[in-house]
């Protein structure tokens, strides 16, 4: 684990084709290693790549809005860029791929593949959560924010979602 500021990278694999690996801010990075055998961060460095899992911290509570956290983002990328001579990917999970969508607005972001995995991008889509946040922004405590009371906002949204998702892949055929 290499401290850089506020957040950290995770290192896997010591040779092949670098990616760097974008988390949710809610879901934190160990959603993509959650355990030694259950781990796409290990997966992929068993692949041949060299595996760098950003992994937020709190970062995001300490930080001044979304901009900065891309800011910081480009930083990471830049800095993961330097170490190699291949060119690097990029996986976003979730959220992290909608902040991966800002980075790549910079013309001085160049990736060699830009992946996006569950990444929102048009949120237009989902009529309730715009309103419902925009009611409620009075009563949203003011940043710092910690990721794990956001975390129970979006859960407060639809409870039973999580059920209902789970339940669903449940009855699903292998």
């Amino acid at each position: 684990k290499e401290v850089i500021g506020d957040m950290a990278l995770h290192r896997y694999g010591q040779a092949g084709a670098p990616i760097i690996l974008i988390p949710s801010l809610i879901n934190r990075a160990y959603i993509l290693d959650f355990l030694p055998d259950h781990s796409f961060a290990r997966y992929l460095a068993a692949q041949g790549c060299v595996v760098y899992l950003l992994d937020w911290q709190d970062y995001p509570s300490r930080a001044d809005g979304l901009d900065a956290v891309i800011v910081q983002l480009r930083h990471m990328l830049q800095m993961v860029a330097k170490r190699h001579s291949h060119a690097v990917s990029a996986f976003g999970y979730c959220m992290g791929g909608s902040l991966l969508l800002g980075a790549l607005a910079d013309p001085a972001i160049s990736l060699h593949r830009a992946i996006f995995c569950a990444s929102p991008y048009d949120f237009s889509a989902m009529p309730p959560l715009p309103a419902l946040l925009a009611n409620n922004l009075g009563r949203l405590p003011q940043p710092p924010i910690s990721l794990d009371w956001l975390q129970y906002y979006f859960y407060s949204l639809d409870p039973l979602a999580g059920y209902r998702k789970f339940s669903h892949f449940a009855a699903l055929q292998e």
